[in-house]
């Protein structure tokens, strides 16, 4: 969540923004079409949207931070299992690298295959995160 341009990428299309991003345009098209299995590697930022202090990130991310951390406790599940969810939701079907070590987090995170997330909620936290509104 802390970076959308995978996302971004397709939402600016043709637009001014679009030229600051560094993700392919069409590339999350051409891996769904030609069935390329998306992997993200870190997704849960180092935990800065699971508990890490974020007094020293930007406000996007704090805030983005705090949704997480309303929709675990209205779902009754971890923050991990929230940003996971959100990232396997995409119709990409993206699959999470977690690489950690401590096996509370890893049970953590397993619980995000329980989790479902309406399309408001994923569009709420990928708003939340770009830190602006859609174009």
């Amino acid at each position: 969540m802390s970076k959308t341009d995978w996302i971004d990428a397709g939402v600016h299309v043709n637009q001014k923004k679009g030229t600051e991003n560094s993700f392919p345009e069409g590339l999350l098209e051409f891996c769904a079409m030609e069935k390329i299995q998306v992997q993200s590697w870190s997704p849960l930022s180092r935990g800065v949207f699971s508990g890490r202090t974020g007094e020293d990130q930007p406000e996007r991310i704090r805030q983005t931070a705090a949704l997480v951390g309303e929709l675990a406790a209205r779902k009754e599940t971890t923050p991990e299992a929230i940003v996971l969810a959100w990232l396997m939701r995409h119709p990409v079907k993206i699959q999470p690298v977690i690489g950690m070590a401590n096996a509370a987090r890893i049970r953590a995170c397993g619980e995000a295959v329980n989790v479902t997330m309406t399309r408001e909620e994923w569009y709420s936290l990928y708003v939340s995160s770009r830190g602006n509104r859609m174009p």
